[in-house]
């Protein structure tokens, strides 16, 4: 130890000090030009390096997760409390009543949509049928009667239909809605039913006058 002492002078001690700074000094810069800015990556970073106290709150977004990245196990999600509003019931005033459309049960509902025909009116041949004869009038008077009232005069299949299904009046004849041009003259088919059951076709000038029957289709 006297030996060490005795060699160290002032010279000594001011180069090792310099030294000792100019390394120093020269690490610092070598970090510094060493390390740009961006130049640490994946392969610079220890594994288990960056724990969760060095993440920023909120910084990990929904687009830097990888799809299936994260998984839930379905047993530990609990039960979804009662939803008070039914938003996709475009009807339905709470998830309560979500059963029911507008004050209507399943039933109701389904009562409801079934096609019905209007009053003073019998279903046949897939039209709701007058029951009522109305008075005579020409072929074209009777039809634009039953426009004008949304409705149209039945075809003979119809007409036998009805008459097979509700059997009336067999003396007179009425206006079947098919008419056609025979030669020079418009004529219209006319039906009657007869009392034995069957059905007697004829033609008349469409200036005659024949009771008639409107029909319309049936509706909910």
């Amino acid at each position: 130890m006297h030996r060490i002492r005795g060699n160290l002078t002032y010279s000594n001690v001011v180069s090792t000090l310099c030294l000792v700074l100019l390394l120093a000094g020269g690490t610092a810069y070598a970090a510094k030009t060493m390390l740009p800015k961006n130049s640490v990556g994946t392969k610079q970073i220890k594994n288990n390096a960056v724990s969760g106290a060095k993440i920023k709150n909120g910084a990990v977004t929904a687009s830097k997760i990888a799809p299936g990245a994260i998984s839930i196990d379905p047993a530990s999600v609990g039960t979804v409390p009662s939803a008070k509003q039914a938003s996709n019931a475009d009807h339905a005033t709470t998830a309560d009543n979500a059963t029911t459309l507008q004050g209507l049960t399943p039933p109701q509902i389904a009562a409801a949509s079934k096609v019905r025909c209007p009053a003073e009116t019998l279903p046949a041949g897939g039209l709701c049928i007058e029951e009522a004869e109305l008075a005579s009038a020409t072929f074209f008077e009777a039809s634009t009667q039953c426009a004008k009232a949304g409705r149209t005069l039945p075809t003979v299949a119809q007409i036998e239909t009805f008459d097979e299904r509700y059997p009336g009046d067999t003396s007179t004849f009425e206006w079947a809605g098919q008419a056609f041009l025979n030669g020079s003259t418009f004529e219209a088919i006319e039906v009657t039913r007869l009392s034995n059951g069957g059905f007697n076709l004829a033609v008349a000038a469409v200036s005659a006058t024949r009771e008639f029957r409107c029909g319309v289709e049936a509706s909910n």
